[in-house]
């Protein structure tokens, strides 16, 4: 039995392997985000976080969405695009008190 997991699993394409046009789109865990820009098209998944319990009214309606780069290129560009927003001078970018 344990054999057969193993043979299944194996057969599972590797990351390196991976082409995503090969795929219907069904069987993906994500369906990204895609939006065009002047950076190109990007591509972002997104997760969201839901905070506290039923009953606990302070955090009752609190929820943080996050986008992440789905692929390379999406990735690279928000690098550049972070690094093009960074202060020339890194001392510039330190709080008053020094950290």
């Amino acid at each position: 039995m344990l054999q057969a997991l193993y043979e299944e699993l194996a057969a599972y394409p590797a990351l390196e392997d991976y082409d995503e046009t090969e795929l219907p789109s069904s069987l993906h865990v994500a369906v990204p985000f895609r939006l065009r820009s002047e950076l190109g098209e990007l591509a972002f998944i997104s997760t969201t976080t839901v905070f506290g319990t039923p009953m606990d009214v302070t955090l009752s309606e609190v929820a943080i969405e996050s986008f992440f780069p789905a692929d390379a290129a999406t990735a690279q560009a928000m690098r550049a695009f972070g690094a093009s927003l960074a202060p020339d001078d890194p001392a510039q970018g330190r709080m008053r008190d020094g950290h």
